[in-house]
């Protein structure tokens, strides 16, 4: 449970921090 909780967490700052680097690294500009 807190194992879920730590990646939205991290998953929210990466979105907001690097999500250009991120998302160009996993294909996101796709789904976008």
């Amino acid at each position: 449970g807190d194992y879920t909780a730590v990646i939205q967490k991290y998953d929210l700052m990466i979105c907001r921090r690097c999500f250009r680097e991120v998302a160009t690294s996993l294909g996101f500009r796709k789904n976008m």
